[in-house]
This record gives C-alpha cells, structure tokens and sequence, in this order.
C-alpha cells in the first residue's frame, strides 16, 4: 500500500494542527490520483484511493471514507486481485463496525472470508474469523463470538498457527476463560459432542 498514512487527528508530525496536516495530505493523494488516473496507473490507483479512504477514516469521515474504498474495491475487482478484494472487504467491515452496523459488518467479513477460503489465504482467514468473533460479541451475542473463536482455535491447531493461538490465548483470559487455549479446547470438544 501506498507511504502515506492517516492515523487520526491526534498524531501529527510536528505538534502543530493535525487536521489541517491531513487535510493537506488528502489533497496531495487526490493529486496523485488524478495523475495515475491519467497514466492508466491502476495499482497506483488502488493505493491512493486505498489511502484517501483511510484519512478520512481516521478524521470520522465514514462516508467519504466509504466513497473511496468502494472505488478501490471496484478497481480491484477488475484487476483480478482476490486478495486485495478480501483486504478491501475487512476495510468496509471495519468501517461498518465503526457506524456499529454489525450486521453489514458480518455479511462484509463473510465475503472476505469466502475469498480467502478460495484463494487459500491462511493468514488472512485467521485475522477475519478472529474480527468476526469481536463482532459477535460486539453484538452482545457472546454464545455465537465463542462458537467462531472455538472454530478458529480448531483451525489454528490444525494449521499449526502459534501466532493465532497465542493471540486466542490472550483472548481467554480476557474473557474470564480459565485455562487459556485449555479452554477453548473444551469448549470445542463440547461442540464436537453437540452440547
């Protein structure tokens, strides 16, 4: 992705008006597209829309933000680029989640994760089904977030992915869940009996 990067209006460079900074930087990404635009330069393209979306995200601009990322998601789709389009599609569920429409937000994850489940993009599974899991449970529905965490911790065994089972470890004790990946192993064996 591209250099440039918006990371909300309370980080600037220099202490001084972070708005008027990222303001600033937007300009010069509109510029910079207007110019791949004109060069047929569709990567580039990807990228600036890409980062304009996230400036504007940061700024809680959820609608520019979304204007963006839905041209960059239309750009990658022609481009062929499937896994690009899952990263586009967690974007939107990202976005989705800040608006707290969760179930757009779900519906935008499952999207991405038939993508990766397709192109066998393992890592990009994991992180999906790990926000799918948050969303449930942002959803006030813990029963559903501990049925997809269970499922991941399944599919991180069986992958042998120490990254993700660490980070569900993590996960158990912020839950409550004594016992770390112990729990999620009962949990699972549970499932597996239908309980």
């Amino acid at each position: 992705m591209s250099t440039h990067h918006c990371s909300g209006t309370s980080q600037c460079s220099h202490g001084g008006n972070c708005e008027k900074e990222e303001t600033n930087l937007i300009a010069d990404l509109q510029e910079m597209l207007l110019e791949q635009q004109q060069q047929g330069d569709k990567v580039g393209e990807v990228q600036s829309l890409h980062a304009i979306s996230s400036c504007y995200f940061a700024q809680g601009e959820y609608d520019k933000a979304q204007e963006y990322l839905q041209q960059s998601l239309t750009l990658v789709q022609e481009l062929g680029d499937k896994k690009a389009e899952a990263e586009m599609m967690n974007n939107l569920a990202q976005l989705c989640n800040a608006r707290e429409e969760y179930d757009n937000a779900i519906a935008y994850l499952e999207k991405a994760m038939a993508i990766q489940n397709e192109i066998n993009d393992v890592e990009g599974l994991s992180s999906s089904i790990f926000n799918l899991g948050h969303l449930h449970l942002q959803k006030k529905d813990m029963a559903q977030a501990a049925v997809t965490w269970t499922s991941l911790y399944k599919f991180a065994r069986e992958m042998d992915l120490s990254d993700i089972l660490t980070e569900l470890e993590s996960l158990a004790e912020q839950l409550g869940l004594p016992g770390g990946n112990n729990a999620w192993q009962l949990l699972l064996e549970q499932m597996d009996k239908g309980e």
